[in-house]
């Protein structure tokens, strides 16, 4: 295990022509590399213009999050029953 710690460990590097060595010097050009490589980069992003969109009203999208009646569960499976395999009996 100690071998493979030998071999992963990075002595040096070199950024921008210069060689950096030393536990510190390498810490340091690897933190400013990612540092630079995933800073925030604020992006202005295209607009949808004049577009429009449909919007429900409040009665409408409550309807959405109702919870669902034992009745409108058994009218949706027996309304399934129609698609089952050929040859099998239906129940009704």
């Amino acid at each position: 295990m100690s071998y493979r710690r030998h071999l992963n460990t990075i002595v040096s590097i070199f950024v921008d022509g210069a060689q950096c060595e030393g536990v510190q010097g390498v810490r340091s050009a690897i933190f400013d590399h990612f540092s630079q490589h995933f800073k925030w980069v604020d992006v202005e992003r295209p607009g949808l213009g004049e577009i429009v969109f449909n919007s429900l009203s409040n009665e409408e999208g409550a309807d959405l999050i109702k919870p669902f009646l034992l009745e409108e569960i058994k009218e949706a499976v027996w309304d399934c029953i129609a698609l089952r395999v050929p040859g099998l009996m239906a129940l009704t």
